[in-house]
């Protein structure tokens, strides 16, 4: 019985771990800068630059993807 609940328990956050990548990379494949969608048309290049530093969209895809299982959790590490 405690096997049947630990596979099912693991099959369940395999689940959720797939959804989450799938979800993540889906929002990276859409077109446009999500800061330029934050700012609007409007915005110079300068608030542009900050708001990328500010939320980390200047850094490498890798790094945004552990930053944002990172804010998943709980507990929350950076």
């Amino acid at each position: 019985m405690i096997s049947y609940l630990l596979n099912k328990i693991g099959y369940a956050l395999l689940t959720l771990f797939g959804v989450v990548t799938v979800i993540f990379f889906l929002f990276n494949v859409l077109p446009g800068d999500p800061a330029q969608m934050m700012l609007g048309q409007n915005e110079d290049s300068q608030q542009l630059a900050i708001v990328k530093q500010k939320y980390g969209f200047n850094k490498p895809i890798s790094t945004q993807y552990l930053y944002y299982l990172n804010d998943l959790l709980p507990i929350s590490f950076h």
